[in-house]
């Protein structure tokens, strides 16, 4: 029985990557595919942290996006395959798009950074911030949630940056200084834990509307339930395969 389902995983995983690069060649032509071709052989050295990677299906809908015209923004939290792969697939095209690109542990980022020197892509190796349960929730429900996670969030020790159920943490940044809007595409891939949530009052405002968010492994904790406190949206993709899961969401409207 475990062969069979693994043999089923498999054909679900060729079936998927197959429309995606049909759909991929739809929109960007054969170039575009060939392009994230050489983007994921470039990135397949950080292949060895798959636990923590964006599933190649997930990076297709990325570059779906932009060579459609969706997004001219990104801003990536959790830093790997997935940075290495688009940064290489932005060079071996003509697509102006810009990732901002963020990572707590030094020992991903710094190796990563190496490699990013001449793309646009900007990975930004960031501590992490840390609220109790009550200001968690309290955070989904202020005017001004930049400031109050800043004001009322500890620093989490660097001991702690690899513990897979951390808490309510996410990246120590102001978010408040970029322009209103200015976000088309946020990929939710860090940091571990509940806290991927943040995002979603931290970027509320500059969030492009209509807008795009990619959130992996979203069935591990009410990361839409989240989600709806601060946006309106609709689910566009979603898959569940090789023990890998994202979904592509539209927000529309802010809540």
């Amino acid at each position: 029985m475990d062969t069979l389902i693994f043999m089923g995983e498999k054909y679900l995983v060729r079936l998927y990557q197959y429309r995606a690069k049909y759909l991929l060649k739809q929109s960007g032509g054969v170039l575009a595919v060939s392009a994230l071709q050489r983007g994921f052989q470039s990135a397949e050295r950080y292949r060895r942290w798959d636990g923590w990677s964006l599933s190649y299906s997930a990076i297709f809908q990325v570059a779906i996006l932009i060579a459609r015209g969706e997004v001219n923004r990104i801003v990536e939290f959790g830093a790997g395959f997935s940075t290495i792969a688009l940064a290489e697939f932005l060079s071996q095209t003509a697509y102006s798009v810009t990732v901002d690109s963020f990572e707590h542990q030094a020992e991903y980022a710094v190796p990563l950074n190496a490699n990013l020197s001449n793309s646009d892509v900007k990975l930004n190796c960031v501590n992490l911030l840390q609220l109790d349960d009550e200001r968690y929730v309290n955070l989904f429900t202020v005017s001004n949630p930049n400031e109050y996670f800043h004001t009322q969030s500890t620093a989490v020790p660097q001991e702690r940056y690899g513990e897979t159920r951390l808490r309510n943490a996410f990246y120590d940044y102001d978010y408040s200084q970029w322009p209103d809007t200015s976000v088309d595409l946020i990929i939710l891939d860090g940091p571990n834990g509940n806290g991927r949530s943040i995002a979603f009052p931290l970027l509320r405002d500059v969030v492009r509307i209509p807008g795009w968010i990619l959130i992996d492994d979203y069935l591990d904790y009410p990361f839409l339930d989240d989600l709806r406190k601060v946006f309106k949206f609709e689910t566009i993709y979603q898959d569940r395969i090789a023990g890998k899961e994202h979904i592509l969401v539209k927000v529309f409207e802010r809540v």
